[in-house]
């Protein structure tokens, strides 16, 4: 398959720092970083190097999954789990052939020179905050392209 886009993905934790006298201001803390790849078909393919951190963010993920959607584990296909009288509404999870561990700065080298070359081109980061998920379908791909 032929690569069309990509872009890098950041789930950053959000804290509040002091920065000079009574100033404060957020502070980003990188939690896992990714890179999307959409291919002509329209697949999409995610490559990441950080286990731990791939583990930490599928079990807070995993633990909002009824209330949220993000397109690093979810499809936008809609399902119900039924327990007992309740009836819960997720999203499907992605297969796991979806995913490939990889060193990233090799990855986002090789992607770049497909971009200078005009084969492909680089969509705008995705930046997410750890544990604040889009809890309606939005795969924020419709961002500018850099």
């Amino acid at each position: 398959m032929k690569e069309v886009s990509y872009r890098l993905g950041h789930i950053v934790r959000q804290e509040v720092a002091g920065l000079g006298w009574l100033h404060l201001i957020p502070v980003d803390y990188s939690i896992f970083e990714y890179i999307e790849v959409v291919y002509e078909d329209g697949t999409h393919k995610f490559f990441y190097e950080n286990d731990e951190g791939f583990e930490h963010f599928e079990s807070n993920f995993k633990s909002k999954r009824f209330t949220s959607y993000h397109e690093f584990f979810t499809t936008d296909e809609p399902a119900v789990e039924k327990r007992g009288s309740l009836q819960l509404k997720y999203y499907v999870r992605r297969d796991t052939d979806c995913y490939e561990k990889v060193t990233l700065a090799s990855k986002t080298a090789e992607l770049d020179e497909l971009v200078k070359a005009g084969k492909i081109k680089r969509v705008a980061d995705r930046v997410t905050v750890y544990g604040n998920y889009d809890v309606e379908v939005n795969d924020h791909w419709d961002e500018v392209v850099k």
